[in-house]
């Protein structure tokens, strides 16, 4: 079976500051038809770094590997990507070949 990761990558920080960051939300094993559908759920219901209060509208929409959701509020927009992606090498689960 497949490790799957589960991300998310938005814009955090304030102003000249602002830059993106990737975050993992989750790990799935299975195929990746369980790791899309366990991603999407996530970006149904995840709210972000920005998160918008009072939400006037809420998009999740399909984009190759993943989602964007985007949040419209009456002043402002929020997006944040999310990802499936497949695990190759995670130094938690084994030693590194020499």
């Amino acid at each position: 079976m497949q490790r799957w990761a589960l991300t998310v990558r938005e814009l955090r920080g304030r102003q000249q500051w602002l830059h993106w960051d990737t975050k993992i939300l989750g790990e799935v094993t299975g195929t990746y038809e369980q790791a899309l559908a366990a991603l999407y759920q996530h970006a149904v219901h995840y709210r972000g770094f920005h998160p918008i209060g009072g939400s006037s509208r809420r998009w999740v929409l399909r984009d190759g590997d993943g989602f964007i959701a985007i949040d419209q509020g009456v002043t402002r927009q929020v997006s944040s990507e999310f990802r499936v992606r497949e695990v190759l090498w995670d130094s938690k689960a084994q030693a590194p070949n020499p």
